[in-house]
């Protein structure tokens, strides 16, 4: 079946030394899930299924200027989505000898270059990724009008992008002094022996409303600077480690004293592939410099791979707010992946 797609769904046209080409792939997933995470009411075991169809459509000019689009329509159910269907993932690309540029809803310059800790496997509702200490560098992605203009280039062992999203989408809105976001983010990667590393460091300006499970008193400017590294050590054993630092104003966007906390984030994860088995973990922690303003999580996972694109997922999150005020979180799945 999955040849039968792929064959069915690919068009090619040539002319000259210029082509184009679209491609549909997808994955889907059912199994169960469950825990407070949920919230009350919600928190029992019950269903779980999702699905993607991703689009993919690639050109090439007479001169060699590379082109294209991605998007994927995405479907949940679950106790919270209850069947929703969406686009995701939308971008328009161009590339060539001088480096590629995307816009879309696509990663800025800082998480270009950022690893993130849930380094091999998954699970159905990505309790790895869900919990409170997990920072998926998102930094202030997102945060204004969705649509992020990136431009990367690479020589050899290095890398550089550079990253752009307009607020209000380039719109001057009275009263409001909110910064654009603009990003810069490097990578290097090199061999030490029989173990692969990559490194990663990033930087970030705008203006954000929440940074992870920390939710701002209200839009505020400030500035995030991060760096990573992951170390593949060619046994099936990965580690990786990511620091970032974020700062705020004293006042939001508006003018108004909040005296907003800045805060940092550390994030460990490491995973282990032997087989069809796959194991990982990760721990993460947001210190808010603020009175019981904390957040600490870990995540688990343990996959099987069955071959042919389907595996076999069981996870699990865990969330400690110091807030006393606030109660700790948990979630779990288990389930089979499918890729197509």
């Amino acid at each position: 079946m999955k040849k039968l797609l792929l064959a069915s769904t690919a068009l090619v046209m040539t002319a000259g030394v210029a082509s184009a080409e679209m491609t549909i792939g997808g994955s889907a997933e059912m199994g169960f899930q469950g825990g407070d995470f949920y919230g009350v009411g919600t928190d029992d075991l019950s269903f779980h299924q999702d699905y993607s169809i991703d689009i993919k459509g690639t050109g090439t000019t007479d001169a060699g200027l590379e082109f294209g689009f991605t998007f994927s329509l995405q479907g949940d159910g679950n106790v919270r989505t209850r069947n929703d269907i969406a686009g995701d993932n939308e971008t328009v690309f161009i590339g060539g000898a001088f480096g590629k540029l995307t816009m879309g809803d696509t990663d800025g310059a800082f998480d270009w270059a950022m690893t993130e800790v849930n380094l091999a496997g998954g699970s159905i509702a990505d309790d790895e990724t869900t919990h409170g200490g997990f920072n998926g560098n998102a930094a202030f992605d997102g945060q204004n009008d969705d649509q992020v203009l990136r431009y990367e280039y690479a020589m050899g062992a290095f890398g550089f992008a550079l990253s752009y999203e307009q607020f209000a989408q380039g719109q001057s809105v009275p009263g409001v002094d909110a910064d654009d976001s603009i990003g810069v983010g490097l990578k290097y990667s090199t061999q030490m022996s029989t173990v692969a590393l990559d490194f990663g460091l990033g930087y970030q300006q705008g203006a954000a409303t929440a940074i992870g499970p920390y939710t701002l008193v209200s839009r505020t400017n400030g500035d995030v600077i991060g760096a990573s590294v992951k170390a593949d050590f060619g046994n099936g054993f990965l580690a990786g480690l990511n620091y970032s630092s974020y700062d705020f104003e004293a006042r939001d966007v508006t003018g108004v004293l909040t005296n907003t906390p800045d805060a940092t984030h550390m994030g460990l994860g490491v995973a282990y592939t032997t087989g069809p088995w796959t194991v990982a973990a990760n721990y993460g922690k947001y210190d808010v410099d603020a009175v019981n303003a904390d957040v600490t999580g870990y995540g688990l996972v343990v996959n099987y791979d069955l071959g042919g694109g389907a595996v076999v997922q069981a996870g699990y999150g865990a969330t400690d707010f110091e807030a006393p005020a606030a109660n700790d979180t948990e979630s779990y799945s288990i389930g089979v992946a499918m890729s197509f």
